[in-house]
């Protein structure tokens, strides 16, 4: 499932606060994902160097500014990755999605690359790299 592949760029905005003078609409909904890094020697320092300010392309960090993310957000313990996606409420996943993974032909290649270096985590579908996480506690004030 190409799904989420554009989510490994999620670095590209560091913070889901307004540092960068976006607007950021004033109610978001997040969608969180899991995957796993292969496990070998090396790999995690390559996948965070595509995500970082010097390994990143620009046409990946520009595909999630213009399909309408208010952020993204990669976290990594190990080789368990977590993904965090803001959106707009008006803006759906799938739609965002679609937008991202069209935005350019360079998004095939990068999640060709991407999906070099991870792997599902147990318990995944035959087709999931990414897996949607389970909200199980949220307090919002």
């Amino acid at each position: 499932m190409r799904i989420l592949s554009f989510l490994f760029l999620s670095i590209f905005l560091t913070s889901c606060n307004n540092q960068n003078n976006h607007k950021v609409a004033s109610k978001s909904v997040d969608y969180v994902f899991t995957c796993n890094l292969v496990d070998s020697v090396g790999v995690k320092e390559k996948y965070a160097h595509y995500h970082s300010d010097e390994g990143i392309w620009p046409d990946v960090k520009q595909a999630a500014v213009e399909s309408g993310a208010n952020c993204l957000k990669v976290f990594a313990q190990g080789n368990r990755l977590v993904l965090i996606i803001s959106l707009p409420e008006n803006l759906s996943f799938d739609e965002f999605n679609d937008r991202y993974n069209n935005y350019s032909p360079k998004m095939a290649e990068w999640d060709s690359i991407m999906s070099g270096f991870q792997t599902a985590p147990p318990g995944a579908d035959a087709d999931q790299t990414w897996v949607p996480m389970e909200t199980i506690y949220d307090y919002t004030r």
